[in-house]
């Protein structure tokens, strides 16, 4: 078995777009080139530094999605979901007690492949939404994607070093919660019917971090691209046909997305665009997140505050959460 040395946060067929050369052919009808191969400016928090790179070297941590199965955490794991399996597992294990491993780069894979990712490619170029149909799978890349970010992610890091569950329990939570209709359908209603405005840019002013998904009580933005950028209020309804248009973006609007999206990295941030993430480098609020980060002690602190700041998602997946099938 191969396992994933790299985990991406944001998918390379993703951040690619943050590359001009690229970005111009995705929008119009040239064929997209070779995602992995585009290279990006990269303001990395911790050096302090913008660096250039290709976009399968950013927005990853090392063996972040693999998780070690040992033989008494699998017994446990059993007695407490599949009772009726216990006996047996044990006879199994007895027999043959190794350690396995669990890679979840493969779920990831998968995701990239559904509607809920692919609709990026539509509504990037064209910079609206036409349907209802793209309008709910865009708010179930919102939910999916703000699992997968920086933040959950390691979060599941956390939890699994607090003792609270083995690593690959907390993945075989996510895999199933995220397998399930139903459940999946509960926790993206709210996305869909909140209200949305899309804000568009003729400059590539809205660079991407690791954890892109941008909250902060019931208002939201995520950067779709480097032109466009989506903001939901889940405070308030959708009051239009589900449809959308993107509207020229305001000073305001830019200036609060660059402090969410500063606020929010705890990797690099990334942009087609090198002059904008070199202002955004002398501003005070990036200076104090390296500030905070720069210190690995600190990085630590700042994860693991974050971790208990995001449980509630984690809970939201259902933990213990099962497919009786």
């Amino acid at each position: 078995m191969n396992i994933s040395k790299r985990n991406h946060f944001n998918p390379c067929f993703w951040t690619a777009y943050w590359n001009r050369d690229f970005y111009a052919a995705a929008t119009t009808s040239k064929k997209r080139p070779y995602a992995r191969d585009q290279r990006v400016f990269s303001l990395n928090v911790k050096a302090n530094k913008v660096i250039k790179h290709a976009v399968e070297d950013v927005h990853f941590d090392k063996h972040l999605g693999v998780a070690e199965i040992t033989p008494h955490d699998l017994k446990a794991f059993c007695k407490r979901n599949f009772p009726d399996k216990y006996d047996s597992v044990c006879r199994e294990l007895d027999a043959d007690p190794e350690t396995v491993y669990l890679d979840f780069e493969p779920v990831l894979s998968t995701l990239e492949n559904t509607p809920a990712y692919q609709v990026l490619h539509e509504v990037i170029p064209k910079q609206r939404i036409d349907t209802q149909l793209e309008r709910a799978f865009v708010a179930s890349f919102i939910y999916i994607h703000m699992l997968r970010g920086h933040a959950i992610l390691n979060s599941l890091v956390q939890l699994a070093e607090l003792g609270e569950r083995p690593k690959f329990e907390l993945f075989w939570a996510m895999k199933n919660a995220l397998g399930d209709p139903q459940f999946l359908g509960e926790q993206v209603m709210p996305f869909y019917e909140a209200e949305w405005v899309l804000h568009r840019s003729d400059s590539d002013d809205f660079a991407l971090c690791d954890s892109p998904v941008l909250g902060g009580g019931d208002l939201g933005f995520v950067a779709l691209s480097p032109h466009l950028l989506l903001q939901f209020d889940l405070s308030k309804k959708c009051s239009d046909d589900g449809t959308l248009s993107a509207i020229p973006v305001t000073p305001d609007i830019q200036s609060e997305f660059r402090k969410r999206t500063i606020g929010n990295t705890f990797r690099e941030i990334i942009s087609s665009n090198e002059q904008l993430l070199e202002a955004w480098q002398q501003t005070p609020e990036f200076q104090r997140r390296h500030q905070m980060l720069a210190d690995e002690n600190q990085y630590n602190k700042l994860v693991a505050q974050n971790a208990e700041g995001e449980l509630w998602k984690i809970n939201a997946l259902g933990y213990g959460h099962r497919n009786d099938e």
